[in-house]
């Protein structure tokens, strides 16, 4: 047991792969970048204002049918039906 315990000891901590992450971070920041630059620029464009508002009522239309918002409640009671036994569990309330 003492040489388990030994070799546990002299393993060296895991690193983070960086180098094969890089470029997928990159392209993570230059698509970032791209969407606020155009972002910024979109509100003085009427045609880019009108597909926006277009895209707002269309969200809102589907917002306010009644089987969203029954399928709404139903995940709301059951992350409540699952998170408060396992906190009354705990003690934490």
């Amino acid at each position: 047991m003492e040489a388990v315990r030994q070799e546990v000891g002299t393993t060296p901590p895991l690193v983070f792969p960086w180098r094969p992450a890089l470029p997928g971070l990159i392209a993570l920041v230059v698509v970032f970048s791209v969407a606020i630059w155009i972002g910024i620029g979109a509100p003085n464009d009427p045609s880019a204002r009108a597909v926006f508002e277009r895209q707002l009522n269309a969200i809102h239309m589907f917002v306010t049918r009644s089987e969203t918002q029954w399928t709404a409640v139903a995940v709301v009671i059951t992350i409540l039906s699952g998170v408060l036994p396992w906190r009354f569990m705990r003690g934490q309330m």
